[in-house]
């Protein structure tokens, strides 16, 4: 539905940022992939999609620095891992560069059906893996 531009234009509520919020927490500790329920939720919302942007980056960014710190408080980071991190960080900076170019080209409907097309193929390919 969203895919054809169906969007809720109510107000959040508390109980549903609450249960949207348990099922992250519960995918991030189970699989360290909470962000398809937060993109789909904030998706489908009445927000611009700059808005929309701006959220998705802090929330990713704030996942992201929670997961390093619990990874180091574990002891899990070591060189390879550096090394690693390293060789993907210009892969990395070249694709937020490309994704900030093509979504100033983009409409709001435009950014909104690339988004959910690629997060529908990125699960049928994880589906069929």
């Amino acid at each position: 539905m969203l895919l054809f531009g169906f969007r809720y234009g109510g107000t959040p509520r508390v109980i549903t940022s609450l249960a949207l919020g348990s099922a992250v927490g519960v995918l991030l500790g189970a699989t360290s992939v909470g962000a398809p329920p937060v993109i789909l939720y904030l998706l489908s919302g009445p927000d611009s999609i700059a808005v929309t942007r701006a959220n998705l980056t802090v929330f990713v960014t704030a996942i992201s620095v929670i997961g390093l710190v619990m990874l180091a408080a574990a002891g899990a980071i070591n060189g390879a891992l550096a090394i690693t991190a390293a060789a993907l960080t210009m892969p990395f900076l070249l694709s937020t560069w490309l994704g900030a170019k093509f979504f100033g080209r983009l409409s709001d409907a435009g950014v909104r059906r690339f988004a959910l097309g690629l997060m529908l193929c990125v699960g049928v390919i994880s589906f069929l893996a």
